[in-house]
């Protein structure tokens, strides 16, 4: 027999929903990490693909006549897809943290490297607690409820396997990591601004009193000054953060519904 079909009746279209599913949590920042355990990962995976073959529209069950060669093209298309939704979707999570790392390193915390179990990657101190400030406003906004929704609405717009390269929002990715950058560097700039006016009082000390070590109490104060910049800009840090996930997720969903016919 030149097909497969016969024994991938079943199979053949289980799997590619299990890779559409799959790209949302290998991609996704607080999914891919090692705090969700890979078998509680992989559960959920399978839950969700069994959930949307079972309830979800007829075309998914159903697959033209294939052969490997044909097939293994298609996997790929269906874990871009999920990839897509998710990197983008979890972006504005990595983007908070940069912020944090910018704000860490003029304070001159950059040697104060943390491993960070979500991303699987060292990082600052200051940055892992707007990470985990961003992870919970998230959480609190339905984030992931909002990704997984826009990923079972692909399986109305887009059929299975019709998803191509071409395809890929390359546009929206640019867009979302340029404003996050600006978003990053509006959060941080309170902090680097303090600190910056900081370490020109330390220069006019220096210069005119010369007996005094400025150096040695110089580190404590950039820290001492930064966080407690922080500490007073923390509701506007948490309104920006807001502002961008929302408006990421919304793009993402927009993308997604524009892919139907």
């Amino acid at each position: 027999m030149n097909t497969l079909y016969p024994f991938m009746h079943y199979a053949a279209p289980f799997a590619l929903i299990l890779a559409r599913v799959s790209g949302v949590f290998l991609f996704t920042p607080m999914l891919s990490g090692s705090t969700l355990p890979a078998r509680a990962r992989a559960m959920l995976t399978l839950s969700l693909a069994a959930a949307v073959f079972s309830f979800g529209p007829a075309s998914v069950r159903e697959l033209p006549q294939l052969d490997l060669v044909t097939y293994i093209p298609l996997m790929f298309s269906e874990v871009l897809l999920g990839a897509s939704i998710g990197l983008i979707g979890g972006l504005p999570l990595l983007l908070i943290q940069l912020a944090g790392y910018i704000m860490g390193y003029q304070m001159g915390l950059g040697i104060a490297q943390t491993f960070n179990p979500s991303m699987e990657s060292q990082g600052d101190v200051v940055g892992q607690l707007l990470f985990y400030m961003g992870v919970g406003v998230y959480v609190t906004l339905g984030g992931l409820d909002h990704l997984f929704a826009t990923l079972l609405g692909t399986y109305d717009n887009v059929p299975m396997g019709a998803f191509s390269a071409e395809m890929a929002p390359v546009d929206l990715l640019l867009g979302v990591i340029t404003g996050g950058f600006e978003m990053a560097l509006s959060v941080a700039a309170p902090v680097l601004g303090i600190v910056t006016l900081l370490l020109v009082a330390m220069g006019f000390i220096m210069k005119t009193m010369p007996q005094v070590n400025v150096l040695s109490i110089g580190f404590s104060a950039k820290i001492l000054s930064g966080l407690l910049m922080l500490m007073f800009t923390i509701f506007l840090v948490a309104e920006v953060s807001t502002q961008q996930i929302v408006l990421v997720l919304d793009a993402v969903r927009d993308w997604a519904e524009s892919l139907g016919p």
